[in-house]
């Protein structure tokens, strides 16, 4: 019994399919060129993420010459294909070892980044291995550490600005009521001097709006339905906004997701005071649900919309950037505290196509944290 099994382990491994099953055993993407640069074998992964990605065997498979695909690289990706065309001629000719290449290769729904590594195969004559490995979690990681340490400097400054800052406004504060006593009669004197208090205060604001933008953020996630948080959040707003009608409508089977309860509970109140301000007698406000996914990973996405005046689509995306707003008054950094907020919880947020003619806010947040 041992040698039959020994016999049939040996015509499994002897019928000229080892190598090709050890690599598609292996979860990189692998293909294996030949000095002309014709992929000459390819593996599972490398097949799958061409089937997910729009490519086919004809364009990217065994028999394809890979020197000409990425030559044929067009806009942005034709620096980065001229370079990996490079690289693999070097390995091919003798004249590198190693080749190494980190590119971004982004689809619709995700962001992704991969490093290519390409090494000689020793045989009679010269094939090229070719080897892309998934960074995205590192590249993500880097940005995020590099958004940080940004965001550590202008907190550092703004601590010190920030206080500067009050103590020369006090001063102004104490003239300007000195000035104020003797202008008790002068009405168009006190008016001025309200408008530079109202200015002063108006600073203060932006200190502090900016200190609380740059802090760091710190979560406690635990598993939260969203649509009861949504509902608290909503009647604490709706004392300042009576004649606000507001609904609610569930598309997505469980709406638990892991999160700060607190944090994404400033993000919504932030989201909803902008869309009853944006209305104008009869504000209307819905929030609706549905399944969704993030990096491939289960997710829910909470949609707020308005019938207010809305947002240009052009204004989509910086309408959550630092500093942006089209009111007289405020700072603009609401939103860009509650992009930070989805950030941390490896979320997403944005403005969307409209659902009540106004505006409408994407939230997204993965289901586990």
């Amino acid at each position: 019994m041992a040698d039959n099994k020994l016999n049939s382990s040996a015509q499994t491994l002897d019928g000229g399919n080892l190598a090709q099953q050890i690599l598609d055993s292996l979860t990189a993407e692998i293909a294996v060129l030949d000095s002309n640069g014709t992929i000459v074998a390819a593996n599972k992964a490398w097949s799958q993420f061409a089937a997910e990605n729009g490519g086919s065997t004809e364009t990217t498979g065994v028999g394809v010459n890979y020197l000409d695909v990425c030559r044929r690289s067009t806009g942005d990706d034709s620096i980065a294909g001229e370079t990996v065309c490079q690289g693999i001629e070097q390995i091919l000719d003798g004249s590198k070892d190693l080749f190494k290449f980190e590119y971004p290769c982004h689809s619709p729904d995700q962001q992704r980044w991969f490093l290519m590594y390409v090494s000689r195969l020793e045989t009679t004559d010269p094939y090229a291995v070719t080897t892309h490995l998934p960074i995205t979690e590192r590249k993500l990681t880097e940005q995020r550490l590099v958004v940080a340490e940004r965001l550590a400097a202008i907190g550092e400054a703004m601590q010190g600005l920030s206080h500067e800052g009050r103590n020369a406004i006090q001063r102004a504060q104490a003239h300007i009521a000195l000035l104020r006593s003797h202008l008790q009669d002068n009405i168009e004197g006190l008016e001025l001097l309200e408008k530079i208090e109202k200015a002063q205060d108006h600073l203060l604001e932006l200190y502090e709006d900016v200190k609380s933008y740059a802090a760091p953020i710190f979560l406690q996630c635990k598993p939260c339905r969203l649509d009861k948080l949504v509902e608290k959040v909503w009647s604490n707003v709706q004392s300042s906004a009576k004649s606000a009608r507001f609904s609610l409508t569930d598309q997505a089977h469980d709406l638990t997701c892991e999160i700060d309860a607190n944090a994404i509970g400033r993000v919504l109140q932030e989201v909803f005071k902008n869309a009853v301000a944006a209305c104008a007698d009869h504000p209307e406000i819905e929030v609706c649900f549905c399944n969704d996914a993030l990096q491939g990973l289960p997710a829910v996405t909470l949609i707020v919309s308005d019938n207010g005046c809305g947002v240009p689509k052009e204004n989509w995306e910086q309408a959550v950037h630092p500093f942006f707003t089209t009111k007289t008054h405020g700072t603009g950094l609401g939103l860009a505290v509650s992009k930070r907020i989805i950030l941390a919880h490896d979320g997403e947020i944005h403005f969307g196509s409209p659902r009540l003619n106004g505006a409408s806010v994407y939230i997204t947040l993965p289901k586990s944290a």
